[in-house]
């Protein structure tokens, strides 16, 4: 309550003092104040949606676990993923060396349930990659490919963890452009295969697990562990075979049902030089190898005498130096990662809906462009 003095001087009072009026600053001091307590809540607001939607280690693993198996062999255990169900049968996806060819195989799709006999219908011993079918689906849930995985991307990879039952680790992917030399399965020999690189334990009973991202989409199959490299010791890295190679694998196999060795179109890959690790792509179909060079794909031999080129090449045949501009439908460019090289040389011969379309492959030669067109199919073991 405000109390204002009336004076009466020979009965003129005075006035009563008058409240002053709000000077503009004040109010654009409250319309500050309000403007930030909106955007308080607002900010609250997506705060809170974004805990309630930020991935989950916990809910992704829930998420896929019922996708993940523990494969039995016949000395070793390890781990599958669900590929697909179809027609009461369920069939897996595992590494080729965790079974092997003619041994009794068995998968058990939950924690404590019983062991179910499994069958190996065909394998890819290059890619380390084999399928298994078993009767029933035992509540099992086919995976969902994902997209390709970005380096610094946050993973989890799911198997059979020492034989114990299934479990996860976590890590990110730290290279998706790694050609990764192994030992090759049963042999003194190595191999150079394309692999995702993940800064995540892989132990023993876990290869064939799953490699999901945080959407529960499966990127990779986890085929190996790193103990030792030049010499030194190595801890929290493995290394996945690209889901997309794995998938066009595993199709050719149900196409073939062999029980081995798919018919496959052969690329394969060579390291040379200690310092910078240099990568051969040694294309046996295509009769000619290629290294990445800062122009792209280079040309830099060929595994035929130019003077008796092989028949199945028609169009223009490929030349030392050129550089390879297209395989199939991927365009290649200097960035292009070794996987999608060997996924699209794959989908030639795995992809059933290309029939006898042939394969061509699209050379820049100086101002030149050149298409060499291979029309044939290949046969096993080529």
């Amino acid at each position: 309550m405000e109390i204002y003095e009336h004076n009466a001087v020979h009965g003129n009072p005075s006035p009563a003092p008058q409240k002053d009026k709000p000077h503009a600053v004040v109010w654009i001091a409250a319309a500050l104040a309000a403007v930030a307590v909106i955007l308080s809540v607002v900010a609250l607001v997506f705060s809170c949606r974004k805990r309630v939607d930020a991935p989950s280690y916990a809910r992704v693993f829930g998420q896929v676990r019922s996708s993940c198996v523990q494969v039995y062999g016949a000395s070793v255990a390890g781990s599958g993923v669900v590929y697909k169900i179809d027609g009461g049968k369920t069939y897996i996806l595992t590494n080729h060396h965790v079974v092997e060819e003619g041994a009794p195989v068995s998968v058990r799709f939950t924690q404590h349930g019983e062991k179910i006999a499994a069958t190996v219908l065909g394998f890819d011993s290059y890619h380390d990659i084999a399928l298994l079918e078993a009767e029933g689906d035992y509540g099992a849930k086919a995976v969902r490919p994902s997209d390709t995985p970005t380096v610094g991307m946050q993973v989890l990879a799911v198997g059979n963890n020492l034989g114990y039952g299934i479990a996860a680790f976590d890590g990110i992917v730290s290279q998706t452009d790694r050609m990764l030399q192994v030992d090759e399965t049963g042999s003194s020999a190595k191999k150079v295969v394309p692999v995702y690189a993940v800064t995540s334990p892989v132990n023993g009973g876990m290869s064939g697990g799953g490699l999901f991202d945080m959407q529960g989409g499966i990127v990779g199959i986890n085929a190996y562990q790193t103990v030792k490299a030049d010499g030194r010791e190595v801890d929290g890295m493995s290394f996945s075979v690209p889901y997309a190679i794995a998938e066009k694998i595993a199709r050719q196999i149900l196409k073939e049902r062999s029980g081995g060795q798919i018919n496959k179109l052969y690329v394969s890959a060579d390291l040379y030089g200690d310092a910078d690790k240099t990568v051969d792509l040694i294309f046996t179909a295509f009769s000619f190898s290629a290294r990445f060079a800062p122009e792209g794909l280079k040309i830099n031999g060929l595994l035929y005498d130019e003077a008796n080129p092989p028949f199945e090449i028609l169009g223009g045949l490929p030349q030392v130096n050129d550089i390879v501009c297209k395989i199939g439908a991927l365009d290649v460019t200097p960035q292009t990662e070794y996987a999608s090289v060997f996924a699209e040389c794959l989908e030639y011969i795995h992809d059933s809906s290309l029939g006898t379309e042939p394969m061509q492959i699209v050379l820049r030669r100086g101002a030149q462009t050149v298409t060499v067109t291979y029309s044939f199919k290949l046969r096993k073991n080529y």
